[in-house]
């Protein structure tokens, strides 16, 4: 994979986003760096940023944090200015220090992961002066949780999918209704897992190493579901959570200012 150049390039002038409640855009479709390493995170990045991304998703435990650094600064980014760190303390300290943070201008956003709508109360009543701006939550149409939505609605918070197009041994894309959504609008099964949580107002990050694939995620923002066809998605559902990780507190941290990096670490 070539080496793009992002001299002067606005990602996100360029990227369809999302406005946070702090004013903040954060782009509808980014790129999952999940086990990718070496020449797959290579290809990966740089086709995304081909492709226009204004966002890549990366956390400590995925150890590709400094191979994205140094892939960004070849494409000529200016690098990455971010702190992160591991932090086993209860929730809450952890989240105040992300409020300093934030505070000090350090980051752009702050925001959580894995959480559900008792995390979310529990975390304001335990003190929290700052409200979560990002949720990044499992979402695909096997997955997915039914009093999130109106709950993130109803405080500002924006929720961004990971796992779209499904999770270990998950094959949604193979799922007969997703298959034949996709020729009823003829496009890939990618495309309609991808549309389904967008069209409910989240965001999401696939995971992808083809140039092919990349651009033919972007198609995702351009379709429309029928209310039928999210319906018989949703009907696709089997549990509210898949993934079974401990909530986390993360940072979204981004510099220069046209695109996205996410640091994630654990805070019990």
């Amino acid at each position: 994979m070539s080496c793009p150049s992002l001299a002067g390039v606005d990602l996100l002038a360029a990227a369809k986003c999302r406005t946070l409640y702090n004013g903040v855009k954060l782009p509808m479709i980014g790129l999952g760096t999940w086990r990718l390493r070496g020449d797959r995170l290579r290809s990966g990045v740089f086709g995304a940023l081909n492709e226009r991304y204004g966002l890549i998703d990366s956390a400590a435990v995925y150890e590709n944090e400094e191979e994205i650094r140094e892939l960004l600064k070849e494409a000529g980014s200016g690098g990455v200015d971010a702190n992160s760190h591991e932090n086993r303390q209860r929730r809450i300290e952890s989240w105040r220090a992300l409020e300093q943070l934030y505070e000090e201008k350090k980051v752009r956003a702050i925001g959580v992961s894995n959480f559900l709508v008792p995390h979310l109360e529990q975390l304001m009543e335990d003190g929290a002066k700052i409200r979560p701006m990002v949720d990044q939550i499992e979402w695909h149409p096997m997955c997915w949780v039914p009093d999130l939505i109106p709950y993130a609605e109803k405080h500002n918070i924006t929720l961004q999918a990971y796992s779209s197009l499904g999770s270990g041994e998950n094959r949604l894309m193979e799922h007969e209704v997703v298959k034949q959504i996709a020729k009823e609008i003829n496009k890939s099964p990618s495309v309609v897992l991808l549309r389904w949580p967008l069209q409910q107002g989240l965001v999401v990050i696939p995971c992808s190493t083809s140039q092919e694939h990349l651009r033919e995620n972007l198609e995702a923002l351009d379709v429309e579901l029928s209310e039928d066809q999210m319906k018989r998605l949703a009907n696709c559902r089997i549990v509210e959570f898949m993934q079974a990780y401990l909530p986390v507190v993360f940072s979204a941290i981004t510099r220069p200012e046209e695109w996205w990096l996410h640091l994630k670490w654990f805070g019990y």
